[in-house]
């Protein structure tokens, strides 16, 4: 794949470039500090990804995302967490926390990959994997992506999607129904909720808020399974 990086600060432009140099399906083909450069260069030429952090001078990281027109896959390397919604409903592909840790860099690399070989295979991506919840009479094929969150109810879920006010209500536990759920991005969060992490709009100390203003706590039992998803909770 072929990758450029940017960030406005020297030492840590060095520091990025060093680890992604570690990567042998990583090429390097142009790094820099400014970001009007970097996008004058990336309209004329051929990348796949683009490493970049977020607060510089004249045009911060998700500015840059917007002039693009197709932009490549981005991955975020920043010290403010702040950004990171924002930065998932610009699509990018993951948010790196500084000082970069190797395991959380390789992580946010082997999505990458992932993403660049499927996406050469079928020359796009694939679609949402699917479930079918038994509801009543009738079987509901259900696509992943379209489940914002699951509220357990003893025997029973409901499943809130994004295509309908009412829930889907189905016989499950809150533990079964996540095991056949297959998309990374949709995790447990506490006793009673299953989320998908795509439809989040803030996080705060405690709790999770979700589109449509809807609050779930955050459980220190489950937080394994949110920090892999966003390492700043």
């Amino acid at each position: 794949m072929q990758c450029v990086a940017l960030d406005d600060e020297k030492y840590a432009l060095e520091l990025l470039c060093d680890n992604i140099r570690q990567f042998p399906e990583l090429e390097l083909v142009n790094y820099g500090r400014n970001p009007g450069e970097m996008l004058d260069y990336m309209e004329h030429h051929s990348v796949d990804l683009l490493f970049t952090d977020i607060q510089m001078p004249m045009l911060n990281g998700l500015q840059l995302i917007e002039k693009m027109g197709e932009p490549p896959m981005v991955i975020v390397v920043s010290a403010h967490p702040d950004y990171a919604v924002e930065g998932f409903a610009h699509n990018v592909l993951d948010y790196v926390l500084k000082p970069i840790k190797v395991k959380r860099f390789r992580q946010a690399v082997d999505k990458a990959r992932l993403f660049y070989s499927m996406s050469r295979s079928d020359n796009h991506l694939p679609d949402s994997p699917h479930i079918v919840l038994k509801c009543e009479y009738r079987n509901i094929k259900l696509k992943e992506s379209d489940i914002i969150y699951i509220e357990g109810l003893k025997d029973y879920v409901k499943v809130f999607t994004s295509f309908q006010s009412k829930p889907i209500v189905t016989k499950h536990t809150i533990k079964s129904i996540g095991e056949i759920l297959s998309l990374p991005e949709i995790v447990r969060i506490n006793k009673s909720n299953i989320v998908n992490m795509n439809y989040m709009k803030e996080f705060q100390k405690g709790c999770i808020y979700l589109h449509g203003n809807t609050c779930l706590p955050l459980s220190n039992s489950f937080k394994e399974n949110y920090t892999r998803f966003l390492d700043f909770v």
